[in-house]
């Protein structure tokens, strides 16, 4: 499982506001979550955020906001997508989540489900076309 060109980017920088982490929901359907935190004076009304262009409302949870792209198709999970507020672009996609948890191997566990959700991708991606 090579997953080495899926590493995530980030891109420009954006004053008041970064990126703090990113995650993967997996539910009834899959979920890229980009967590964002305001490290300035400005408010979260004055940042427009986009996900692949289009534009989006944050929604905040605790001391941060996050904006999200919900119901990707299994065959479409080696898919980059584009998360950017301002100048600040984060450049990520499942297959991005998949390789921060090889490499980074927080649990034998982890690393099995991410090796199980590549499997489950390839799969569909085989059964699709």
């Amino acid at each position: 499982m090579d997953v080495s060109e899926y590493a995530h980017s980030i891109i420009g920088f954006e004053e008041g506001i970064k990126i703090t982490s990113a995650t993967l929901l997996l539910e009834s359907g899959t979920t890229l979550r980009v967590y964002f935190k305001l490290t300035g004076d400005k408010t979260i009304d004055e940042y427009t955020f986009y996900v692949d262009g289009v534009e989006v409302e944050p929604v905040q949870k605790n001391d941060r906001y996050y904006v999200e792209l919900d119901n990707l198709a299994a065959k479409n999970l080696d898919k980059m997508h584009t998360f950017s507020v301002g100048g600040l672009s984060l450049n990520y996609g499942v297959m991005s989540y998949i390789h921060n948890i090889v490499f980074s191997a927080p649990s034998e566990a982890a690393v099995n489900a991410a090796k199980a959700l590549y499997a489950y991708h390839v799969a569909m991606k085989a059964f699709f076309g």
